[in-house]
Formats: C-alpha cells, structure tokens, sequence
C-alpha cells in the first residue's frame, strides 16, 4: 500500500514538474513575444481622399501633432482644386521657430492659394531603423477667406496711421508702397476685446531682456488708436533699427490675387495667432509690389523673428523658395527697398554686429536667428548679392508704378470657419 502510494505521488510529483515547466515555457515565449519590436516599412506615403471644406476658401492654416524619433522623417504636403484643376503638390514646413517655441506648441503651417474648393493632403514618412517609426496624428486644418463687404462710406485714406501722430510722414525714396487701406485690411481686427484667441508667443529664457536691455529699449509706445480704444498689441518703437530680416510665406504657384493673400496672412497673423497685427513690415509680391505690413509706420515693432523682433525690419516676400526661384521683379523691389531702409536707419548692408549675442550681417535671413528653413535655399542663397547690389547704388525708379487712387475701394469683411479636425488616427508606417 505504502509502494502504491509512493508510486502515485511520485507520479503526480512528476506531472506537476512536467506542468510547471509548460508554464514556464509559456511565460518565456510570452516575454520573448512582448520584446521583439514591431518592423515597419522604411518608407511609406498616405494618401487622404479629396476634402470638400463647408466654405471656399484662399489660405489654410495646417496644425498637426508628430513624432519623428531620431532617424525618421515625416512630411506633409497638400494640393487644391479650383478653376484651372488641381495644383501641384506643396510641402508644409511648420512655421514654428523651435529655438523659442514651447515644446507643446504644434507644428503649423499657412499656405494662401487661389480660390478654391476642394484639398488633399499626403503624408510621406520614412526610417532607417526598421524598429522605429515617425507619426502624423490630430491634424488640424482652418480655412480663411476674405471677400468684399457691403458698399460702405468712402474712406479716409489719411486714417490708416491716425494714432500714430506726426509717424505716418515716411519716407519711401521713390518706392511706390501700397497701403493697408489699399490692399483692404480692416482695422478693427486690431482692435483688444475679451473674446480674443489666446496670443502664441514665442517663449524666450527668463534672463532674456534683461541680458540684452541695451538693445531692446522701446522710446515710445501707442496703446490706443484715435478713437480711444485699446490696442491688442501696442505699437511700440526702438531706440535703434539695425537688422533687415527677409523671410517667406508660403503659396502656391501663379497665385493671381496678392492682396487677398495679405489679407489672409492679416487675419491669421492678427487672430487665429492671436497677435494683433500682421507679423512683417513689408510684403513683397512676385510682381515686384511692395505691400505696408505692420500698422504704425517706419521702426514699429513687428512680429517676424522672436527675441530679435526690436531693432528690425521683417520682409517678406510671397511665395516659398526652398525649391522654385524667386522673380526676377521681386528680388529687384527686395534690393530696393532694403537700400531705402538702410539708407533711413543708417545700416550698412554689406556691414555686420552684434546682435542678441551673435555677430550677424545687417541683411540676413531668418534662419540665421532662429531654427527654421526660412527664407528658403533658393532666396536665401541670394542674400550676398542683394547686399552688394543695395549698397551698391542700385536704382529704384524701375518699380516707381504709379497707381489710380483706390481709396474709394470698399472694405474687406472676413469669413473664418471654426477650425475643422480631421477624425483623429495616428499616420505611421505600415508594419512589413
């Protein structure tokens, strides 16, 4: 009896050995399976179906949230459709400055195109570690349009810089510069209410203005327009202007109304940003024209370059040169107006100094004050030229166009639909 037992617990001793060690096999294989990582394609495109938006649009303005690990790329590209069929394909470099930015900013980038009614975006992605991947996630996208309001009262063409006293005197040596009046910026937009978005400021060191107080003392500051009230972003005016800084914006090719294009750059700059005004001095078309930016006249602050925005002039020209070439005509306005600027704020273009800590040309582009592709290779390549050729003596009567008045034109109304979020899903590479 006892031999039968021994026998049998022997037996059960055996089969629970046999049993604790599937377990174990199972728990080892389940911890093997857990650790080896996913393998992704190392290079792979989406490619969303065509988006209907409720309202035609001329600008978009593109949020989105990425990951893009070390040794991964992510890109966005979008195309529209209106009367002349689909344009071409346009890459999305965000707009964000990351040497300033907060990290939980996201990437965002404005494009202005023609009249359209339909989009499409494409996400390209790769990796050179198969393990990895980037992702695209929460894309955001806002529409704007500006069209012509209701006739209204003929405009005072002088009201433009009413609240900036004796400063609306510029001297424009010859330049023929079309006015925010002119191109329809409607100025109540400047206007501070409590139901205004949230500003996006770049976010700068704690010690930032008091290391460099000597160069960014403000002399005069307009808080208020003529009617009384209160500005959103005062004017405000240096002791010393002694960068130029070019930029970009982005659009599509052959964009066949510029002054709609500023109008849609206003309103985003002015309140889906939140800063009160649009961000440049001076906008450029493909055409040579020279656009006034920023309200307040010559020196006032603008939005353009973060921490060095006092104590410059922010340019931009229409249109995005990280590949295609600017126009002739507007390099040409560019070289002119820089010259004209120079002349009044003593730089020396060909010159340079110190500038927030850095030895900087007097002309420079943006990327040379902060992390961004801005002004794009192609324009950006041209800077040493442009600075030879303003020095130079280069003369501006070419782009002396004078215009028939057009002070009687009526205002401009804006439409913005409420930003549109695309169903959220993340877009990464497919696993091979």
């Amino acid at each position: 009896m006892q031999s039968a037992l021994k026998l049998k617990k022997s037996k059960l001793q055996n089969i629970f050995k046999a049993l604790s060690l599937a377990i174990f096999v199972f728990l080892m294989g389940v911890g093997a399976s857990t650790t080896v990582a996913a393998q992704y394609e190392p290079v792979s495109t989406f490619i969303s179906e065509v988006k209907n938006p409720p309202i035609p649009f001329s600008s978009i303005a593109v949020a989105w949230d990425e990951e893009e690990p070390l040794g991964t790329e992510a890109e966005i590209f979008i195309r529209f459709q209106n009367n002349e069929g689909w344009t071409e394909w346009q890459d999305l470099h965000p707009s964000i400055d990351k040497k300033y930015e907060n990290e939980n900013v996201k990437p965002t980038a404005f494009i202005t195109t023609d009249l359209s009614g339909a989009y499409q975006y494409k996400v390209e992605l790769s990796t050179e570690n198969k393990t990895i991947t980037p992702k695209i996630s929460n894309i955001e996208i806002t529409f704007v349009h500006a069209h012509d309001a209701k006739e209204t009262e003929q405009l005072d063409n002088t009201v433009t810089l009413a609240d900036n006293e004796n400063l609306s005197s510029r001297i424009d040596y010859g330049l023929d510069i079309i006015t925010r009046n002119e191109w329809g910026a409607n100025e109540t937009l400047r206007v501070w209410s409590e139901d205004r978005p949230p500003e996006q400021l770049a976010s700068l060191p704690d010690d930032f203005y008091d290391k460099y107080a000597d160069e960014m003392k403000i002399i005069r500051e307009v808080a208020y327009n003529a009617s009384g009230e209160k500005l959103t972003w005062p004017l405000e005016y240096p002791e010393e202007v002694s960068k130029i800084i070019v930029h970009h914006t982005a659009t599509t090719k052959n964009l066949d109304n510029p002054e709609q294009a500023i109008r849609d750059i206003y309103y985003y700059h002015t309140m889906t940003r939140g800063w009160g005004d649009i961000g440049y001095n001076y906008i450029i078309d493909p055409l040579g024209r020279i656009y006034e930016g920023r309200y307040g006249g010559d020196g006032v602050v603008a939005a353009h370059a973060g921490g060095r925005n006092v104590g410059s002039i922010g340019i931009a020209i229409l249109g995005d040169y990280h590949n295609g070439e600017p126009t002739t005509a507007s390099i040409n306005s560019l070289t002119a107006l820089i010259k004209a600027k120079s002349g009044q704020f003593n730089i020396n273009t060909t010159g340079s100094g110190s500038f927030r800590g850095d030895y900087l040309p007097n002309i420079i582009g943006h990327r040379d004050v902060g992390s961004t592709t801005c002004p794009g290779d192609q324009l950006y390549d041209m800077l040493p030229r442009i600075r030879a050729s303003a020095k130079d003596g280069l003369s501006t009567t070419f782009i002396d166009r004078r215009r028939v008045s057009r002070t009687t034109e009526r205002p401009y109304d804006y439409d913005l639909e409420g930003t549109l979020k695309i169903p959220t899903y993340e877009v990464a590479l497919k696993q091979s």
